[in-house]
């Protein structure tokens, strides 16, 4: 793993878990985060938590009030409270979600593609690839299959244009590129699309070859 590779994933952890602190937290009270010492299976170490929150301090999307420690078995807790600083952290957010989670980049680049299509723009323009920020190697396998079809879709958009009808001599060659198993998996990954609304009017058909 390259270093920028494991600050991606670190980060993207920091940011979801302070995210959780302020919503779970009630309105009007200080956020508080309790950074355990305890190693906790798939848990950035709290060194790790503690350099991620500062640099988000740094990058201005935070300010911290105060810092404490408390000895425990395990070592040293640290205990901090501090406030988002909008619009910066969400800001922040965004940018590392775009980049570790498939969806997230998905709508936003479906977002971009229809502006520019209102705006007489080229149709790629300013819209973020996936993963731009740094890689990520929590991608998972099912994960990069989505990420592959959606560019197959991206490609036919590019060609036709919206409202277009995917060819039935493309499904074999997309299966195989995008590593898919079957004809099945396919239509589960187009359908799971258009249910978070990425594409609309939906219709898979394989014409069976005549007996």
């Amino acid at each position: 793993m390259t270093p920028e590779e494991k600050f991606n994933s670190e980060m993207w952890w920091v940011l979801q878990k302070i995210r959780y602190i302020s919503l779970s937290t009630q309105k009007g009270r200080v956020l508080e985060w309790v950074m355990q010492a305890r190693p906790i299976a798939n848990i950035p170490p709290i060194g790790v938590r503690e350099k991620m929150l500062l640099k988000i301090k740094e990058l201005g999307g935070i300010r911290i009030f105060t810092q404490e420690t408390k000895i425990v078995t395990y070592g040293k807790d640290f205990i901090y409270t501090f406030e988002l600083l909008q619009p910066k952290f969400d800001e922040i957010y965004t940018k590392f979600q775009n980049a570790c989670d498939i969806n997230a980049w998905a709508n936003t680049g479906q977002e971009k593609s229809l502006q520019n299509l209102k705006s007489g723009k080229d149709i790629d323009a300013n819209i973020p690839k996936f993963l731009e920020v740094e890689k990520n190697l929590q991608l998972s396998v099912a994960d990069r299959k989505k990420l592959s079809v959606l560019e197959k879709l991206k490609e036919e958009w590019d060609l036709n244009g919206s409202g277009f009808i995917v060819p039935e001599s493309r499904y074999d060659e997309w299966i195989n590129e995008c590593g898919l198993e079957d004809y099945q998996r396919l239509e589960d990954i187009l359908r799971g699309f258009q249910g978070e609304g990425l594409i609309e009017n939906f219709e898979f058909r394989v014409v069976n070859p005549a007996v």
